[in-house]
């Protein structure tokens, strides 16, 4: 599972989200993580617009139990750079 820690209007900006992710921001991420994943061996890899916020997302998910969490290095700008797919609308929005 994807997970993209920016904001709601981050996620549907200039960048866009690469399809099929959550948006779950950074700031609701300590509140909500439990109730949209809640089996802590899912996989799951963070993205944000470089990999800063990533990062950080995914080292409070190995504090909290979460097993198997990864990084996006470079974020959406990395992606963008390798002309993968990107969407830029609301229907992953949570």
């Amino acid at each position: 599972m994807v997970i993209d820690v920016r904001s709601p209007a981050e996620f549907v900006g200039p960048l866009g989200h690469i399809p099929g992710t959550i948006n779950l921001s950074l700031d609701a991420l300590q509140e909500r993580i439990t109730d949209i994943v809640p089996n802590k061996e899912r996989c799951l890899s963070m993205v944000y617009k470089t990999d800063r916020r990533s990062t950080t997302a995914a080292a409070w998910l190995l504090q909290t139990g979460y097993g198997h969490v990864t990084v996006l290095r470079g974020g959406m700008e990395e992606w963008n750079r390798q002309g993968f797919p990107t969407v830029r609308d609301h229907a992953s929005t949570s």
